[in-house]
């Protein structure tokens, strides 16, 4: 079994008022305009009251084992 060292890229939902991650996609999976729809379906109600999201890019390392 082989490991190997990967760079995990995503998307997070940053809620600038409550100070808290919502959501996090993946960029290899999900492109901004898709991700730009899931806010608005998914936390409608949370903008509604008045909160403001952010989106910011966040950069991890994993291991794959193939």
């Amino acid at each position: 079994m082989r490991c190997y060292n990967i760079n995990l890229k995503f998307k997070e939902i940053l809620c600038s008022d409550c100070k808290m991650v919502l959501a996090r996609y993946s960029t290899k999976y999900f492109t901004d305009l898709n991700i730009n729809l899931l806010v608005r379906l998914h936390f409608s109600t949370h903008i509604k009251k008045g909160h403001s999201m952010e989106i910011r890019l966040v950069e991890t390392e994993g291991w794959d084992t193939k």
